[in-house]
């Protein structure tokens, strides 16, 4: 399962989330991508982030791709994204947070695109800051 255009990522990690395949969807990020997990804790590392994709699923989520936009410069893209991500917990109580992540990709040598940067914590007011 590969990525042909910046487009199929979003679908393909849609996709791997839903069907609880953390090692497909670890496989759309580039050997040496960075993930933004939260402003103190980034990860660096398609290995790390497969840890982080392992952690993720076991909560059951189920990714709805709302809305999308990408913004492509050659062999780069800027993929901006509206999620929702909802998920029962084993007492059956159903959680549901709206994420509005910023990737960008870049096609790769045999022509594949994979995520480079991931950052879904784009919410998150920074370290220090007040409301």
């Amino acid at each position: 399962m590969s990525a042909k255009t910046p487009e199929d990522l979003h679908k393909l990690f849609a996709e791997t989330i839903n069907a609880g395949d953390a090692e497909a969807a670890a496989a759309l990020f580039a050997e040496d991508a960075v993930l933004v997990s939260d402003p103190q804790h980034i990860v660096q590392g398609r290995t790390a982030i497969l840890e982080g994709l392992i952690n993720f699923v076991s909560i059951g989520p189920k990714l709805t791709l709302n809305a999308a936009r990408i913004v492509r410069n050659g062999d780069v893209a800027l993929l901006y994204s509206d999620w929702t991500i909802s998920s029962t917990s084993p007492e059956g109580v159903i959680s549901t947070i709206d994420v509005r992540p910023t990737h960008v990709a870049r096609q790769q040598p045999d022509g594949e695109w994979k995520f480079v940067i991931d950052d879904p914590s784009v919410d998150e007011p920074p370290a220090g800051a007040r409301s």
